[in-house]
């Protein structure tokens, strides 16, 4: 729907003169005084209105079952379980560990206490195991379909370096036949290396096992790839994607595994909680069928990393806005059991990127310092996971995560160059409001520029021209 505001002649002037006509001048002086000063104001300006679909996240979405996958430092090298359903942002559940506090069961609380309508949020997780420190906090970014979110605790310093991916659980009748194809996992923790940072990719049968490539590094063994087989050991005949998997890592070797696979059936987590001194999580991201570039993932997006770096174990929130070229320069938060906690302007870049989602990225952290990763994009666009194997890494650097991209913002199209008309129905077509400056039938430039990413339902100025560009 458009609606158009245009100064409005005032028809009372069009009147017939009576004898009062001159007593009436000074209000006809008023009135034509105002009317100039409307115009004034107004201009030429014209506003232009669309129907919003704004992609708002809220926490009632949210509600139903949930698993939470994380790893990090807590009483040490940590893995935990979360099971529980979410009630207007509340889960009481289960908490499962596997680390230095000891394994163990307990009945804990998870609370969404903030949520924005674009997914970024915080939240807190009791854990009345972990002596005094009683709970964790996170930032949060939940995915657009609202099926998945991240999580990261850069909060508790020097302590708690936690970070992971929570996955609803829907009853939708998931199959181990859906699950056939290829998938890249990214994996960090604690093993009989110690600290480690794992990538698997290989194609899974219709009976949910594939051999692929494994590839690590870690602190206490040399980097290597080699062939192993995962196997997806059990799915819930409910249908909800919840489920058991092992990986095998050579002859008597292997990793047990909770999964949680998505709605979407395009991502699932991981995390064994049950072979002690293996304290590993992490996520499974689906390998597209069809084809895409780099382009197509220009937005706002938040990464939750975790893992050893130089400074011990750590955890990292890196949130900013790639362009089109995969490139963008963000804010940087760390926890480290090693360093200072710090924030900077750090620079995130995706490399080459091959049609099928599978690429190489790399993030800065300071001066001739950075951080190279394995990444695979979710056929969804909306995630990726990440994972540092050392490829050109010293052998203390094993870091994974999931970058999840934020919901409800939309990239201003560029019409310089088009006529009014044309420029107008873009962006309507974009979800987003247009207003008119200057004169003219051409669109010489908006403000913000063709390219901003801004809130669905935003207003754009269009700057009109007389001369095409």
């Amino acid at each position: 729907m458009k609606t158009v505001v245009r100064p409005v002649a005032d028809r009372s002037f069009q009147g017939t003169p009576t004898r009062n006509n001159n007593a009436n001048a000074p209000r006809k002086s008023i009135r034509i005084a105002v009317l100039m000063l409307m115009c004034a104001v107004m201009g030429s300006l014209v506003i232009g209105t669309s129907v919003e679909a704004k992609a708002q996240i809220t926490i009632a979405q949210l509600n139903g079952p949930w698993r939470i996958a994380l790893v990090g430092n807590t009483c040490g090298a940590t893995s935990m379980l979360f099971t529980g359903s979410l009630t207007n942002g509340t889960a009481n559940g289960w908490l499962t560990g596997n680390g230095g506090c000891g394994p163990g069961q307990s009945s804990e609380t998870f609370t969404i206490t903030s949520l924005d309508a674009h997914g970024l949020g915080k939240a807190n997780l009791t854990c009345t195991t972990c002596g005094l420190d009683s709970s964790f906090n996170f930032n949060i970014q939940v995915a657009p379909n609202a099926q998945t979110f991240s999580l990261v605790d850069v909060a508790d310093v020097h302590v708690n370096v936690l970070a992971g991916t929570a996955v609803a659980q829907q009853p939708l009748g998931i199959t181990m036949e859906q699950l056939a194809g290829t998938w890249q996992i990214a994996l960090v923790g604690n093993t009989g290396c110690g600290a480690s940072s794992l990538q698997f990719t290989g194609t899974l049968n219709t009976s949910g096992t594939g051999t692929g490539l494994l590839t690590g590094s870690s602190t206490g063994c040399p980097s290597g790839s080699s062939f192993q087989t995962f196997t997806i050991t059990s799915l819930s005949s409910s249908g909800n994607g919840s489920g058991t998997a092992n990986l095998s890592c050579g002859s008597g070797c292997g990793w047990d595994f909770d999964i949680q696979v998505s709605p979407d059936k395009q991502t699932f987590n991981l995390v064994d909680v049950v072979n002690g001194g293996n304290g590993l999580a992490g996520t499974a991201v689906a390998r597209p069928t069809s084809t895409f570039t780099v382009d197509q993932l220009a937005g706002p997006w938040q990464i939750a990393l975790v893992g050893n770096s130089g400074c011990g174990q750590t955890s990292m929130q890196f949130t900013g806005t790639l362009n089109t070229s995969g490139t963008v320069a963000g804010t940087l938060t760390s926890s480290s059991t090693g360093c200072p906690s710090s924030s900077s302007t750090q620079t995130f870049t995706i490399n080459p990127l091959g049609p099928d989602g599978t690429g190489t990225a790399s993030l800065t952290c300071g001066s001739g310092c950075a951080w190279n990763f394995a990444i695979q994009v979710a056929p969804n666009l909306k995630i990726f996971n990440l994972v540092d194997t050392g490829s050109g890494d010293p052998n203390f650097n094993e870091l994974a995560g999931t970058a999840v991209a934020k919901p409800g913002f939309v990239a201003v199209p560029d019409v310089a160059g088009f006529r009014l008309s044309s420029a107008e129905q873009d962006i309507q077509a974009a979800g987003l409001h247009w207003r008119l400056a200057g004169s003219g039938p051409w669109a010489l430039t908006t403000r913000p520029t063709g390219g901003t990413f801004v809130p669905v339902g935003s207003t754009v100025t269009i700057i009109r021209t007389t001369q095409q560009n």
